[in-house]
């Protein structure tokens, strides 16, 4: 019997044992950390059991699942009989921080508490919570751990709290009441009701606006939906109510596999609600009804409505949710209305009406037909000059569309006919490739109806006709044009809708035309003729050339004049030849203009379309220099050929070069900067040219610094051999003041400073016994004025010369009374006054 003691001491150790554990403290501050690892290990969150007391008959749990959001419980169990009363309670006083358990971010708080009671195969368990700041009694029965029944009355929840809990904005206010009442919640065998209420909603406009700009009245409304829940049917009965829309529908539904037989009306007093849901600019109102008969297999959809105050009827069959039939008939659609209801202005009235009967919406099979005709059309001229600036006359129009669905094909005729533009096209359309076969003719009057789709300010008349075939991969469009009253003639290649190849002609254009057409102003006119054949359009792989040759060029002197503020012009004729070479990334072009005013020579340009850089060399010659007085507003002599080149890339840099007035003249522009380097110049040439009294010979060597941005810069010149040439003012001085400047060579600087129109002066010549000086000499070449002294000390006999008023007539004074006698004096004032 002894190994019967030993048995029987053992099993009273381990029983002892495991009481210890399991129902004393001691055994509770061991399990503690281990059920704490469990739950954070399962709910993958550091939660902390801050108490864990359990005996035999009772417990108190509290876990921390972080510091802000605590469960607690406690209660009485049974083990013998499998029973349990307890009393929970739940603060969770920051949802934001448990998002790890409720995959979702929510926001606020939440309280509940309640009882569980009962035996493992029936627990009951009733409570209360204040979610949504609401007065919510619960109640679940479990049977053997699987919900049964439940009971849920929701009372004066605040929708506003709903929306913040769940991170939205509040974009309406409501108070939010639920009744639920289940004996079964299996989803294959429900019995119960669900009555959900709104009452006192009201939208939230000032945020509409905000996020959505959208302008609504004060906007109220009610909602209740009651629905009866009986095995897989669900009855219910849904209205919603407000100042902006009345939404109902009642009926039968089985989820699952779905089946319905309801009925539904909707009137929307104002579309633009709908935005934050639909994304669209929609508005205005809007009304239908009907009914949904069907399961997923086949569904009927019937009903009417009056959209855009039109009496219309739609019939949709579905087949697994999608379109299978269309029948629709619309009658006397209002044009303005439907461009109002889709955020359009309105821009034209009409009537639409229309029947579309679509049998099989298969793209493989398709069949029906389409016919749509507006009437009564006019456009609202005054809302085309408000929004796109365009002023037109009255205008009235017809359209008609007629198309038949055959297969993969869709033949179609369509018509649109107004005082203003005609248009027809007739064809077939394959949409599955995009195919198209068709032929098209565009007669336009007034170019500026299309600105709002085009976005161009274009005008005048345009034709075009030709013919459309291909698909994506290849498309052929045709046609002739008699853009700016030429006769053109086209042929492009798209594949994949990109050019593929060009060829067009254009004979006899008429550039004052083309002015008019792009809304420019009628700088000249002349004939233009251009060949273009590009048989590679490709980017990258441009291969062709375009020539153009311009005649009977006239400029048009009267809009120049008062475009630039020029002068009186000479009568300017032109004519010209380019020619521009395409290869692969390469754009070569030649050019040639010849007029009356000037030549002008483009040669070696090339445009590297893959580094966006342009490089030219050019050469331009003036024949007669006073032909540019309408520019210059000074008479010229003589002609100047001018050469150079150019570079268009990251920065725009231009280089010129002229052998000039015995000198040369190199002048380079970086974007606004210019520097001009003046050598060898011979002044004599300068006054006989600028049609001065060549008075004074030497070589002006100068660098010139100007920003053409900021019309700033310098000018400093160095005089050199500088001698004067017989004139009357310095016989005078030599026969009076019996000095003989003939006989001096000058040498000396100038320096001016530019600041927009204002030009200041310093100028110091010199000779051995004599000096001409002039400081701070102002000229200003907006007013035409000039202020100056110029002091000539000859051989130290002074003449003080001072100039001002208009630079074409400058009052001049002479204080020459220590260099000649009275009457020399007299006579040197008259010859002054004559030269200035």
């Amino acid at each position: 019997m002894k190994w019967l003691a030993i048995i029987a001491g053992s099993l009273l150790t381990v029983v002892a044992a495991l009481y210890i554990l399991l129902f004393t403290p001691l055994g509770n501050g061991i399990i503690a950390p281990i059920v704490e690892r469990k739950i954070n290990a399962s709910l993958s969150i550091e939660s902390k059991l801050t108490t864990f007391e359990l005996d035999s008959s009772s417990f108190t749990i509290e876990l921390e699942l972080t510091p802000e959001n605590r469960i607690e419980t406690v209660g009485n169990y049974s083990l013998f009989d499998q029973s349990l009363n307890a009393l929970y309670r739940i603060r969770l006083n920051r949802l934001s921080a448990l998002q790890s358990l409720t995959n979702t971010p929510l926001y606020g708080k939440l309280h509940t508490q309640g009882s569980v009671k009962g035996t493992l195969e029936q627990l009951d368990i009733a409570g209360e919570s204040d979610i949504a700041n609401s007065q919510t009694d619960y109640g679940i029965t479990l049977f053997d751990f699987s919900p049964q029944n439940l009971k849920v009355t929701m009372k004066d929840a605040e929708l506003e709290s709903l929306f913040r809990m769940v991170g939205k904005k509040p974009y309406s206010t409501a108070h939010l009441a639920i009744d639920l009442d289940f004996k079964s919640i299996d989803p294959k065998n429900l019995d119960g009701s669900a009555v959900v209420t709104l009452l006192k909603g009201r939208v939230n406009t000032a945020l509409m606006k905000e996020d959505f700009n959208l302008t609504l009245p004060k906007t109220t409304y009610a909602m209740k939906v009651t629905s009866q829940l009986l095995g897989e049917t669900i009855t219910y009965a849904s209205k919603f109510e407000s100042n902006l829309a009345y939404l109902f529908s009642q009926g039968k539904v089985t989820p699952e596999p779905l089946t319905t037989d309801l009925t539904y009306e909707i009137n929307i007093k104002e579309l633009a609600l709908f935005k934050p849901i639909t994304n669209a600019p929609l508005r205005g109102p809007f009304a239908t009804k009907g009914t949904v008969k069907g399961d997923a297999h086949s569904m009927q959809i019937k009903g009417d409505s009056n959209v855009a105050a039109s009496q219309t009827t739609y019939d949709v069959a579905l087949a697994s949710y999608k379109p299978q039939k269309v029948i629709a008939h619309i009658k006397n659609a209002s044009l303005s209305k439907l461009l109002y209801l889709t955020g359009e202005p309105d821009y034209a009235r009409g009537k639409i009406n229309a029947d579309i009967t679509l049998n099989d919406l298969d793209p493989e099979h398709l069949s029906g037909s389409a016919k749509i005709n507006l009437n009564q059309g006019d456009i609202n001229t005054d809302v085309m000059k408000k929004h796109y600036g365009i002023s037109l006359p009255e205008t009235s129009f017809t359209y008609e569309l007629e198309s038949r669905l055959n297969g993969k094909q869709i033949d179609y005729t369509t018509y649109f006919n107004s005082n203003l533009a005609e248009i027809d096209s007739k064809g077939k359309v394959t949409p599955q490739n995009l195919g198209l076969d068709l032929d098209y003719r565009i007669a336009i009057e007034k170019l500026e109806l299309l600105k709002p789709l085009t976005d161009a300010p274009l005008r005048g008349a345009l034709s075009l006709k030709g013919t459309l075939k291909g698909d994506k991969k290849l498309l052929t469009l045709k046609g002739d044009s008699d853009l700016a009253k030429s006769d053109t003639s086209f042929k492009v290649e798209l594949a994949e809708f990109q050019p593929k190849s060009i060829q067009a002609k254009i004979k006899h254009l008429q550039l004052k035309s083309l002015f008019y057409l792009v809304t420019q102003p009628n700088y000249a006119n002349a004939l233009i003729n251009l060949d273009i054949d590009i048989p590679n359009a490709q980017k990258g792989r441009l291969d062709g050339k375009v020539t153009t040759q311009i005649s009977r060029g006239v400029l048009n002197n009267k809009v120049i004049e008062k475009t630039y503020e020029f002068k009186k012009m000479p009568r300017v004729t032109f004519r010209g030849k380019t020619t521009t070479t395409l290869k692969g990334s390469l754009i070569d072009t030649k050019a040639e203009i010849t007029s009356s005013l000037a030549d002008f020579t483009l040669k070696n340009s090339r445009t590297d379309l893959d580094k966006s850089v342009t490089t030219a060399e050019y050469q331009a010659k003036v024949h007669n220099l006073d032909n540019l007085y309408f520019a210059t507003e000074r008479h010229l002599k003589g002609s100047m050929l001018i050469t150079g080149d150019m570079k268009q890339a990251k920065d725009f840099d231009l280089h010129v070069h002229a052998d000039t007035l015995g000198g040369t003249i190199d002048a380079a522009l970086h974007n606004d900067d210019l520097k001009a380097d003046i050598k060898g110049i011979q002044t004599l040439d300068t006054l006989h040219m600028l049609i001065y009294p060549e008075i004074f010979k030497s070589n002006l060597d100068g660098v010139l610094k100007y920003n053409l941005k900021t019309q700033k810069g310098t000018f400093d010149a160095t005089l050199s051999k500088g001698k004067f040439t017989k004139n009357s003012m310095l016989d005078l001085v030599k026969q009076y003041g019996r000095v003989d400047l003939y006989k001096e060579q000058f040498k000396g600087n100038l320096k001016s400073i530019i600041n927009k129109e204002l030009i200041v002066t310093d100028m110091d010549l010199r000779s051995n016994r004599s000096s001409i000086i002039t400081k701070k000499a102002k000229l200003n070449s907006k007013t035409k004025t000039v202020n100056a002294k110029i002091d000539i000390n000859a051989n130290k006999n002074p003449l003080g010369i001072t100039l001002r008023g208009n630079v074409e007539k400058p009052k001049v004074e002479i204080d020459a009374s220590r260099i000649i006698e009275k009457e020399g004096a007299k006579q040197l004032n008259k010859l002054f006054k004559k030269w200035f």
